[in-house]
């Protein structure tokens, strides 16, 4: 299940996120561990009057993309947006910089994107110790922005806050060391300092040690304690973790399997537009799995994913046009979403 976004990335890249804002992370899936419902065919649909790809059954199988830098793409180029500092980040900042007269100023500037006056305002406040400064102006060498771009930098201001308790650059500071980005990577530093953000609370990091259990990356694997990192960010309404904990259910892989436990995850992913869960929630309504067999609203799902590009959604909907499935039977409809299956592949989307 299971990224800080680079150009070329290794499977279960890492990425950054800031806690306090409230962007999508970028995600990558995997599909070797895939589950089939049933035989998937591949040759046109035996019921249909057109001929359509097979409908795909393949229950799209766990993330294995750690979370990433705020972006909004579901590819995996890195983003070098800054991400913004939302409300609470500030009210974090005027409480825990009180004692530092730049903090407050700095951060503001920060939110309002004028990272020179910013970094005027943080870095006396960074040397002076304060974790809060250190954070953001980590952040900024991070990014490149009002600074230097300085990775190594970076790393050594996330640890200095991180030493004192901030999970944000605790959780960064795991990142880094994930990616080896500012330091050598090693990834049971990674665990570490994810372990550290996620006892604060971090669901980003309690979503990322799931992964590392789950990879048994820097860590012994280990699907019970993924299964229940996976819980704690996904109760807090992380949509990764919430997917992934409904593919563990549906796997039974580190939790009992119970399908109707994975169709809840999945929808409650799914109704944050997470097109994986989508499709695996289609899917269970179209097999009948977990919750009562219903094809309009395995049509409803499919066309949900299929509308963000997803290439199986795209064939199954194709399927279902042709059948008259859930929907009135159309031909056009059906080669419409078929060839947009074939487009989406042909650009690598599934």
């Amino acid at each position: 299940m299971h990224v800080k976004p680079r150009l070329a990335l290794r499977p279960g890249n890492t990425g950054r996120f800031c806690a306090c804002n409230g962007w999508q992370p970028l995600r990558r899936y995997a599909t070797a561990r895939a589950h089939f419902h049933h035989a998937a065919a591949t040759g046109p649909c035996q019921r249909a009057q057109v001929a359509t790809p097979g409908r795909s059954h393949l229950l799209q199988q766990r993330g294995s993309a750690r979370s990433a830098k705020p972006l909004q793409t579901m590819h995996f180029q890195r983003s070098r947006f800054l991400p913004w500092i939302s409300a609470a980040c500030l009210g974090a900042a005027l409480l825990a910089g009180a004692a530092w007269a730049g903090t407050a100023e700095g951060v503001r500037a920060y939110d309002r994107g004028q990272f020179a006056l910013a970094a005027k305002e943080l870095q006396p406040a960074a040397q002076a110790g304060d974790p809060e400064a250190q954070f953001h102006l980590g952040l900024m060498h991070d990014f490149g922005k009002g600074v230097q771009l300085d990775h190594a930098k970076a790393a050594a201001l996330y640890r200095k806050a991180a030493e004192q308790g901030h999970a944000d650059a605790q959780y960064h500071l795991a990142v880094s060391y994930d990616d080896g980005e500012g330091v050598p990577q090693d990834f049971k530093q990674a665990v570490y300092w994810y372990t550290q953000a996620a006892n604060q609370g971090l669901a980003k990091a309690q979503y990322n040690l799931g992964v590392s259990y789950d990879k048994g990356e820097g860590v012994a694997k280990d699907h019970q304690m993924a299964a229940q990192w996976y819980r704690k960010a996904a109760d807090q309404g992380d949509s990764d973790a919430q997917y992934n904990l409904g593919v563990a259910y549906d796997e039974g892989e580190g939790v009992p399997q119970d399908h109707q436990q994975a169709v809840a995850w999945y929808r409650k992913a799914a109704a944050q537009n997470h097109v994986r869960a989508q499709f695996n929630l289609a899917v269970s309504y179209d097999d009948g799995e977990g919750v009562a067999q219903d094809k309009k609203q395995a049509v409803h799902w499919y066309t949900k994913a299929a509308e963000q590009g997803d290439a199986d959604a795209q064939q199954n909907l194709s399927v279902m046009y042709a059948r008259g499935e859930g929907v009135a039977r159309d031909a056009a409809k059906s080669r419409y979403w078929a060839r947009k299956a074939r487009e989406s592949r042909a650009r690598g989307e599934d």
